[in-house]
């Protein structure tokens, strides 16, 4: 592994001759350096630095031609989706670039903006410049500020006051790269009494490295339920860092589905800012082959009566290594708040290996938390049940599979979505 001194001098040599930073909504990182440098370069305990080659996150070659040509099959088979009425449209992106000529809106009345980076910044260039600026959307990693400074490309979703979205939206990304690296951004601005629902889809062929980064920022009373579904190619590396920013009485709820992956972090940072804000992060991993996946969620539990609720469940197969690490860190004077933590996890083969680490963090008094972990096999006397009432043993393991798993989605008010994400554990 590169020491911090040459990792140090790489990206100083990356970040000052950049070019994307001559963009509008990005020459103000320039001022952020200095804090970056000190609390990044200077932290050994970044575990990106740790388990990732440094030369494969500073890459500093982008995509710059979409490739939709060589896509256009798939991509078509993807899009017929749309012609449900569940969702009120669909956006796709390629390697990160809105494609509007793929995209298409059902009922789409104008309420709200969707677009590109550049389109959301000649209109909204304060709301998006608060992601940048404001520190609590950040999420404190190298690969974060490495997409920050790369970032080109990339999607901005603005709900204006008291404006509801009852439908679906569907955001369909597509990553098809075999020599540079995929950097892309999406930025959620919900502003007071609004909501809206989301579902992703993120796909990719062919082996690439990914560097995804969401921001969200959810104002008085606003909600968001969104479920995510990420597709992985065997070969990809993928970084997806998720920052969520709450006010009061706002509330969140998260599905996130990884299927396979050669190795893939998802990077949760959850701020619970204003009193009476709620969260809800459900994750099931499916792991299969020698795929690596990391979950790492940090919820700050900033203001009284806010509360949280983190659910994961692993899937484990043949050589794969699944690892989740929860943490709850309640404030002074948070009281009266309320978090939970549970993590469980199945081996299916004697290679699989599983990490958990649930923590808290507290300094209040006037608080309910709990946390739990477990570890397991399937239960052969079910197994053998099933089996006597005249079940194959490959089924019963998967009516047993499907069991372990369902939980995670019954509260997920779309049933198409959530018979579509668990139609994929058994895929």
């Amino acid at each position: 592994m590169l020491n911090n001194k040459i990792i140090r001098k790489r990206f100083l040599e990356i970040y000052y001759n950049s070019k994307f930073f001559k963009k509008p909504w990005l020459s103000f990182l320039q001022k952020e350096f200095k804090i970056f440098d000190k609390n990044i370069f200077e932290d050994n305990k970044d575990e990106i630095l740790k388990e990732n080659n440094i030369k494969i996150l500073l890459k500093n070659k982008i995509e710059n031609k979409i490739l939709v040509k060589q896509n256009k099959k798939p991509i078509q088979e993807l899009i017929q989706l749309n012609k449900i009425e569940i969702f009120i449209g669909q956006v796709v992106l390629i390697n990160g670039k809105v494609l509007k000529r793929l995209s298409s809106f059902f009922n789409f009345n104008r309420q709200f903006f969707v677009g590109s980076f550049k389109e959301g910044f000649s209109l909204y260039p304060n709301k998006i410049k608060r992601f940048f600026i404001n520190k609590k959307c950040k999420n404190n990693n190298l690969s974060f500020f490495i997409n920050d400074l790369f970032i080109e490309k990339g999607l901005f979703i603005y709900i204006p006051e008291n404006v509801c979205i009852h439908k679906t939206l569907k955001l369909l990304f597509f990553s098809k790269n075999n020599k540079n690296n995929i950097y892309q951004k999406t930025l959620i601005y919900l502003e007071s009494n609004s909501s809206l629902n989301l579902f992703e889809e993120y796909m990719g062929s062919n082996s690439y490295f990914s560097n995804f980064s969401c921001q969200v920022f959810l104002g008085k009373n606003a909600s968001l339920k969104w479920q995510t579904i990420l597709m992985n190619h065997k070969k990809s590396i993928n970084v997806y860092n998720c920052t969520i920013m709450q006010y009061n009485n706002s509330f969140c709820q998260k599905h996130i589905l990884n299927i396979n992956g050669k190795y893939v972090r998802n990077n949760f940072k959850i701020n619970l800012y204003g009193e009476k804000s709620s969260v809800e992060t459900y994750t099931l991993d499916i792991c299969n082959r020698h795929s690596q996946v990391n979950n790492n969620i940090l919820v700050n539990h900033e203001n009284i009566e806010s509360q949280s609720k983190q659910q994961y469940k692993g899937i484990l197969r043949d050589a794969s290594k699944g690892c989740f690490k929860g943490k709850v860190h309640v404030f002074k004077g948070a009281d009266k708040i309320k978090a939970t933590q549970i993590s469980k996890n199945l081996i299916l083969s004697k290679n699989a290996r599983s990490y958990s680490s649930p923590q808290l963090e507290i300094y209040e008094d006037n608080i309910k938390c709990n946390h739990g972990s477990t570890v397991g096999n399937l239960n052969s006397k079910n197994i053998f049940y099933l089996e006597s009432r005249g079940i194959s043993n490959d089924l019963a393991k998967k009516m047993l599979v499907l069991a372990f798993a369902q939980n995670i989605f019954n509260n997920i008010d779309n049933k198409y979505i959530a018979s579509l994400l668990l139609n994929q554990v058994l895929l």
